[in-house]
């Protein structure tokens, strides 16, 4: 598996692209990030084409995270807490309206870090403990 890690706001994974075919389709996303870190004291989000376009999430975990657009995740308010061995399973399912028929590509960001480190697909300890992060991108016809 891809292992990233990361000290700064960015793009974490490059992502999926996929290019509608009318102005009206609507672009199911679902996927699914597996994580481990050190203290981030950040959000997770997804960018399309460089830039957040989702609001807050309704459901986005508790603390930091919702303090950033769009974002979704924190390892701090993770699911089981902040454990450095621990990976953290998220899951994402959203409906996007981009209305273009240009190419569309959907990134994993961190939208922000303050200390800690973030590892994509592994522990924060890496003792082997490994993850697989999705993303499919369905489009729905308008």
């Amino acid at each position: 598996p891809i292992s990233v890690s990361t000290t700064s706001s960015g793009s974490v994974w490059s992502g999926v692209s996929i290019t509608p075919s009318s102005t009206s389709s609507k672009i199911l996303i679902l996927a699914s990030f597996a994580f481990g870190g050190s203290n981030l004291n950040g959000g997770l989000a997804i960018y399309r084409n460089g830039a957040a376009f989702m609001s807050n999430l309704d459901n986005a975990s508790s603390g930091g995270s919702t303090a950033y657009t769009g974002a979704f995740a924190t390892m701090d308010d993770g699911p089981g807490g902040y454990n450095a061995y621990a990976i953290q399973p998220y899951t994402v399912n959203y409906l996007d309206s981009p209305s273009s028929i240009s190419s569309q590509t959907y990134s994993l960001y961190c939208t922000y870090m303050s200390g800690g480190y973030l590892y994509l697909n592994r522990q924060g300890t890496d003792n082997g403990g490994r993850g697989v992060s999705t993303m499919t991108l369905i489009e729905i016809a308008g």
